[in-house]
């Protein structure tokens, strides 16, 4: 009988060593392939949120496409309804000035205006200001700077002080103002 435990305990000892290797390796490979399963999944949730961000995007692409033909009419109906005739600009060129001339305390002298297209921007017509001004140096300072400033999109081309009638100084100033067409 003693033999015979020899003989049997090495072979148990073995399948026991085997068996704990063995279960040590399917737990590492059952971690392995759940870390596979979970990167997988992700890939897959990231995929499918990308199909539905691109069919969102797709969906609103073909309802603008839908919506493009009448965007024509719709421009004409804004430049109608929005867009300020050539008499209104003048208008407000006008009270622009007037108004500027009044705050700075300068005497306007001639005032005058020229629309001048141009063919190249297709955004913005050009009006031409030509101002004329008679006071001290200071206010036609404030006057020139004013115009400069002023909330409307104007553009100083060039201005001239000169000595006017009875030694006063006076300013003479060419802007462009520019307006939608």
């Amino acid at each position: 009988m003693a033999n015979f435990r020899k003989t049997v305990t090495p072979i148990f000892e073995i399948a026991a060593v085997t068996l704990v290797v063995l279960d040590i390796a399917l737990g590492l490979s059952a971690a392995w392939f759940s870390d596979r399963r979970r990167a997988v999944n992700e890939l897959l949730a990231s995929t499918v949120r990308h199909v539905q961000e691109e069919q969102a995007r797709v969906a609103r692409l073909e309802k603008f496409q839908a919506v493009l033909p009448g965007a024509g009419d719709q421009v004409k109906k804004f430049e109608s309804d929005h867009v300020p005739s050539r008499r209104l600009v003048y208008a407000k060129a006008s009270h622009l000035v007037r108004l500027l001339a009044e705050k700075s305390e300068v005497q306007l002298t001639g005032v005058g205006f020229k629309m001048q297209p141009n063919r190249e921007d297709i955004f913005f017509e050009r009006l031409g200001v030509d101002v004329s001004a008679d006071g001290s140096f200071e206010k036609l300072v404030n006057f020139s700077y004013g115009l400069e400033t002023a909330s409307d999109f104007m553009v100083l081309r060039n201005f001239t002080f000169a000595t006017g009638e009875h030694g006063k100084l006076s300013l003479h100033v060419l802007a462009d103002l520019y307006m939608t067409p």
